[in-house]
Parts: structure tokens; sequence; C-alpha cells
């Protein structure tokens, strides 16, 4: 189940700090992404899987550590472990809209339920970020936007004032 900002939770109960976890890490340009995640794995009930690019270990995040790092965090870990992952391909775009009237600059279409961004002005506040055209739109100021009509999503962006953040993924 991912929550409001593309954040994958999962958590599991590791009785002592030398059970075994059961899951595999890989490094891949310069990120931690589950390689496997077995059967008998402590997480095998969880929305944890192969794939997901690891976020968080505890209360410890994961950017810039080594995989033997992040091993570590697991092996010494004991009790309720919450580990966050996210899909890779996940941008998180920032911009500032000076006033709640102020355009956005940015245009979107619906194809097969899904939001994508079909245009992005020159003027626009996302036209210096790594928002792109042909992004799916996945959440507005930590709202998510799976699900939503164009309307819907829309009046999230016209009500927005101040820092306004974007969260899409590529397709």
């Amino acid at each position: 189940l991912e929550n409001d900002i593309g954040l994958i939770p999962a958590r599991a109960f590791k009785e002592t700090a030398e059970s075994k976890v059961g899951i595999g890490l890989k490094e891949m340009s310069g990120h931690l992404i589950v390689s496997t995640v077995a059967e008998d794995s402590i997480f095998a009930d969880t929305p944890l899987k192969p794939g997901l690019r690891l976020v968080c270990v505890g209360n410890v995040l994961t950017k810039g550590l080594s995989k033997i790092e992040a091993i570590n965090l697991f092996k010494e870990s004991q009790g309720y472990l919450t580990v966050l992952a996210e899909r890779i391909g996940l941008i998180v775009s920032s911009a500032f809209k000076d006033a709640i009237d102020a355009k956005v600059g940015i245009g979107l279409k619906a194809v097969n339920g899904k939001l994508i961004i079909s245009s992005i002005a020159e003027d626009s506040i996302f036209a210096a970020t790594d928002l792109k055209v042909g992004h799916r739109l996945v959440s507005v100021n930590r709202i998510s936007c799976l699900g939503m009509t164009k309307s819907e999503a829309i009046k999230l962006f016209k009500e927005a004032e101040g820092k306004v953040t974007v969260m899409s993924e590529e397709v």
C-alpha cells in the first residue's frame, strides 16, 4: 500500500538481532535496490518487493550508504522494523507559486486512467525542474493523484500557494 507521497512502507517483526531478515540488496546507479525477498523472509507478506529502491531502514535514511552499511542496519535491528522503499522512476519537483491565482503553466491529459503531463509552458514555475512532458502525475503537495480525474488534479494546482511539490514518474 503506497502512501500519499509515493513511499511504500513495510513493517515486520525481527525477534532477535541474530534473526535473518531474508532480503537481498544490490547497488545500482548510486542507489540501493531490493534484489530479493525470500519466501520465508520477515518481509514476505509486506509490500517490500524486488525492484524497489530502499529509502529508509528504521529511522536511518539509506541515501549515501553502501550495501554493507545498509545490511548492517538490518542485522543490528531487533523488534518491529519499518522499511520505506519507493518505485524507481519517481521524480520530485518543487516550485514556488507566489499567489493563489498565479498560473502553474502545465497541461494534463488523462490516458487509460492515468494523468499525464501534456505540456509545460516556457514560463511555467516548473520549467526549470525535473518535471517533464510525458511523466505520470503521482501527487501534488503530498496528496495522491492516483485515481483522480483531470479536473480534481487541476483543482489541486489552482488551490496551491507557496511551495508546490509534484511527484511524478516516467512512463
